[in-house]
Parts: structure tokens; C-alpha cells; sequence
């Protein structure tokens, strides 16, 4: 199975890369540390156009705008074809209901993530899978305290519903550490 990945260099990505290699899938991975960063348009062109063959794409990188647009035009390109799956890392603050300034425009473009996602839901090809992440130890969750998802469990777990994905069709997860209150996350150091 060949699978595309972005941001595969750092954090959940990196996590995922070096799982689904080690269970030998044939992964390409896209960051800006080999040339591609999805706030450039020519660079998302070029992404989609590397990854034609491929059964799966993960949408792991974020930028405002660049995760939406793959996001879409993947939709697009794949339409019809019950063969391909889009996985889409989305991020528990879609549901905080407090103002965190710093990430602020992180939480709407996640949003907006969603709410194309879910015009999508009663359409079953391609198959995409939104998955919803609380925080996990990477560094953009450094300016919260709370507990924290490790890469790799998130990874081992998108690689089991990548396996069985022609068995359930999972179109949205939400995974969280156990007995988290998001009421008590505050930006701080952890």
C-alpha cells in the first residue's frame, strides 16, 4: 500500500512515517525539511501531483489555509474512487469553548476542517477519516499543561485503522488521554 504523508519530519508525522515504513508500507513523505511546505501553493500542486498512486493520504501538516486546500483538492482528485483514503489530523480545540489568543487561528482553520468534513460524511468515496487529537507531546502543545497522547500510540492506532479500513469505515475518531478534563488545560508550562 503506498501512502503520502505531510510533515512527516517532526511529531505525530515523523511518529506515523516511521511506523507505517517499519510495517512496511511504501510512505513518501512531504515537509518543508525535503522541499515541500504547504503554505506555497506550487508546493501542494506538486504534492498532489507525487502522490496519484498512492492508496492513502495523511494530512498531518498544519498551515492556515495549506491543510484545508490539500484537504479539498484530495477530495477532489480522488472522487468516486472508494479505493482511497484521506486521513485528516484535526485537534480536540474545535470543541474548547474558551479563548486561547496563541491559538486562535489554529482552532478556526481546524473548524473549517471540519465542517468540510462534514459535508462529506453521506458520501462514502474517497473514504475520509477525521481524526479529532487532544494534545499530544509534540511541540506545538509545549504551551499547555495537562496530559499528554504520545506520537507513537496515535500512530499505532491510525496504522490499525489504515489496515482495516476495507473491513470499517471509520470516518471520524476522537482519541484522548484517559480521564482528561479540557476544562483545567491552560496554556503554561507543562
Amino acid at each position: 500500500m503506498n501512502i503520502a504523508i505531510t510533515g512527516h519530519s517532526r511529531g505525530i508525522g515523523k511518529a506515523l512515517y516511521d511506523v507505517l515504513t517499519k510495517n512496511s508500507f511504501e510512505v513518501a513523505g512531504y515537509s518543508r525539511t525535503n522541499g515541500f511546505d504547504i503554505s506555497l501553493e506550487s508546493q501542494r500542486e506538486e504534492i498532489l501531483n507525487c502522490s496519484l498512486a498512492c492508496d492513502v493520504f495523511i494530512n498531518n501538516a498544519y498551515h492556515k489555509v495549506g491543510q484545508l486546500d490539500l484537504l479539498k483538492k484530495f477530495t477532489e482528485l480522488w472522487r468516486g474512487d472508494p479505493k482511497k483514503l484521506i486521513i485528516n489530523i484535526n485537534s480536540k480545540i474545535i470543541h474548547a469553548n474558551y479563548y486561547i489568543p496563541e491559538m486562535e487561528e489554529y482552532r478556526i482553520s481546524k473548524i473549517q476542517q471540519q465542517r468540510f468534513i462534514e459535508s462529506k460524511l453521506l458520501n462514502s468515496n474517497p473514504q475520509i477519516l477525521n481524526v479529532i487529537l487532544g494534545l499530544v507531546d509534540t511541540e506545538m502543545s509545549q504551551i499547555f499543561n495537562g496530559k499528554k497522547l504520545k506520537p507513537n500510540d496515535v500512530a499505532e492506532m491510525l496504522k490499525n485503522l489504515i489496515i482495516t479500513r476495507n473491513i470499517i469505515y471509520t470516518q471520524e475518531i476522537i482519541i484522548d488521554v484517559p480521564e482528561q478534563n479540557w476544562e483545567d488545560i491552560h496554556v503554561g508550562l507543562t
